[in-house]
């Protein structure tokens, strides 16, 4: 669910004007989108094997601005991936 809610947030409320409500918006937005695309990444990597480079693109995105999704315990922990997810990063970390 809250992946779902963060997914929605992304696509849906990018802030398209420079107030600065949108300024904070977008700086939410962004770092939650990290997540968003790590776990993207995990999935089509693991999942989708015609769309691997579209994966490790988005996992350049996520790993970038924030290494520690390359840490499954801490993913685990501070993000409460689900087990599907967790296996997911774990396959998709073991491959790279």
């Amino acid at each position: 669910m809250e992946m779902q809610r963060c997914v929605f947030i992304c696509f849906c409320h990018w802030p398209d004007t420079p107030s600065p409500q949108a300024g904070i918006m977008h700086h939410e937005v962004c770092w939650m989108s990290l997540q968003v695309h790590a776990a993207l990444a995990a999935l089509l990597y693991t999942e989708k094997p015609t769309v691997r480079q579209l994966a490790e693109q988005q996992w350049e995105l996520a790993s970038e601005f924030d290494s520690r999704y390359s840490n499954v315990d801490w993913v685990a922990q501070e993000k409460r991936w689900g087990p599907k997810l967790l296996h997911a990063l774990e396959r998709f970390l073991s491959l790279q």
